[in-house]
């Protein structure tokens, strides 16, 4: 299963939902050092992850791979599905920003105060949505307020109505190394997932260790480059 809630009713928080379906968390790259530096190499395709539960009913990853750097993010938008012979599926996190992400990770992440806590080593990328389900409903959001505050209610209402469990579950099951929270920091949403993971025993080594940042949302990134070449996009 793609995470701990199956039955989740996302009509019943979002009632005018037509897209239903849930956006998997991915394994959407590796970043390695080797030959004296550090590169980010694209996985293609990227690895969907699936979870379950172990004989003591603890939270697990099926494909859960070493040195993971957890990657939060909002919710799925518009690019995240794509209508193949007719049936809309879900595609993977932040699709539409994907190459935008990929291309300035390193700089991104060099530039951040979690950098020297990286060892010589390969360390999996993987993109969690806080919330799975399309909470935008695929509407445009930028300079319309109206669908930013239905979207922003759907994500808010969700997590409060069982998708916060699910959330920490899938995060705790990944058993993460680092944790960059991307989740939007001018996002409801954002400051909601930082204190469940300050709250949660399982990271309280992440928050004392410095392996626990936080960063703008990557649908962003190009705008701020744009304006400033030497932005801080992860903290």
């Amino acid at each position: 299963m793609y995470n701990f809630s199956p039955c989740f009713d996302f009509k019943s928080v979002a009632p005018t939902a037509t897209n239903l379906l849930i956006c998997p968390d991915q394994y959407i790259a590796n970043y390695a050092y080797s030959g004296g530096k550090w590169q980010l190499t694209p996985l293609d395709p990227s690895v969907s992850i699936e979870y379950d539960y172990d004989q003591n009913g603890n939270e697990k990853c099926r494909s859960r791979k070493r040195n993971t750097i957890a990657i939060i993010l909002e919710s799925p938008h518009k690019d995240e599905y794509k209508y193949i012979n007719g049936v809309l599926v879900p595609i993977g996190p932040l699709t539409g920003k994907r190459e935008v992400f990929t291309n300035n990770f390193d700089t991104a992440i060099q530039k951040s105060k979690i950098f020297k806590h990286l060892r010589p080593n390969t360390y999996n990328i993987a993109l969690i949505n806080a919330v799975q389900y399309q909470c935008s409903q695929g509407k445009a959001l930028w300079s319309n307020k109206t669908n930013q505050a239905e979207k922003n209610n759907n994500v808010i209402n969700s997590w409060h109505s069982g998708i916060k469990k699910d959330f920490m579950s899938r995060l705790k099951a990944l058993r993460p190394c680092i944790i960059i929270n991307l989740s939007g920091e001018t996002f409801p949403i954002f400051s909601l997932v930082e204190q469940e993971i300050k709250n949660e025993s399982s990271f309280a080594k992440h928050i004392a260790n410095g392996m626990y940042t936080t960063g703008t949302h990557p649908s962003s990134w190009q705008k701020k480059l744009n304006n400033s070449p030497s932005a801080v996009l992860i903290n």
